[in-house]
């Protein structure tokens, strides 16, 4: 990791650390005590001023590796190259507002994490053929956690018949959530990437997906690679045209 790849990270760890202090300042007594309203007003100071921080490093970041956008049909790509790609589709009535804008805030801190060298390499060390999806999970799952991110939270689905149902990971925000699902082998042969769909479209907690799937899937080291990205951007796509929107309202594929 070069230096500075390893500030931004830094700088993401006290972005965690001090939006969870503020935001739980008022219910973790036992472990911080009861903050003043002067030490959440610092915290709430500091905060901003790490973002600032953040955000000029993420633009050094990004003119050293490349960084370009684009858009394809269907969905607005972010490409940082060469690492992790981030297709996402939105229903159209959302553009524009305070949720999506969280929610977008929330996924490019997860790509920029993925995308350090750092990050790129853990996966990369678990992603060959016969792995599971697990692996791929354990290697960013301490910054999901900064992020919010509860791991496999059970009682999303309590409401219905199957409600043994859980995610790999969910965030709740204000008044929805979003479900972190990672796949690996089973994505299109099982059609894990629909049942992820599926899962998202029944809960009543979660509006948003972010689903991370293999760019290049190898079962064995003798196989041709399959393009599972691709496949599973191009077949999503269809629940984003206005006819066929279902309740998940934002969907964020990241390639790995």
């Amino acid at each position: 990791m070069n230096r500075d790849e390893g500030s931004l990270e830094r700088t993401t760890k006290r972005i965690g650390s001090l939006r969870y202090f503020i935001k739980h300042q008022g219910t973790t007594r036992k472990t911080f005590g009861t903050a003043s309203e002067k030490q959440v007003d610092a915290w709430k100071k500091q905060l901003a001023e790490e973002l600032e921080l953040r955000a000029t490093l993420r633009k050094q970041r990004n003119r050293a590796v490349g960084d370009t956008r684009r858009t394809t049909r269907g969905g607005n790509v972010t490409q940082p190259a060469p690492g992790i790609e981030l297709t996402k589709f939105v229903q159209h009535p959302l553009t524009g507002t305070a949720e999506l804008l969280e929610v977008e805030r929330i996924a490019d801190e997860l790509l920029t994490h993925l995308n350090q060298a750092e990050a790129r390499a853990r996966i990369a060390a678990v992603h060959v053929p016969g792995a599971s999806s697990r692996l791929v999970q354990e290697t960013f799952l301490d910054f999901a956690r900064e992020l919010g991110f509860v791991d496999e939270s059970i009682g999303l689905f309590a409401d219905y018949a199957t409600s043994s149902l859980r995610p790999d990971y969910f965030l709740r925000l204000d008044g929805t959530g979003i479900l972190l699902e990672v796949e690996r082998g089973k994505t299109t042969i099982n059609n894990m990437d629909l049942l992820d769909f599926w899962k998202c479209h029944l809960c009543k907690h979660a509006d948003h997906l972010f689903l991370m799937v293999s760019k290049e899937l190898r079962q064995n080291p003798t196989m041709a690679a399959k393009r599972e990205y691709a496949f599973v951007v191009k077949r999503l796509e269809s629940f984003f045209i206005p006819a066929n929107y279902t309740n998940v309202r934002g969907l964020f594929v990241f390639g790995y």
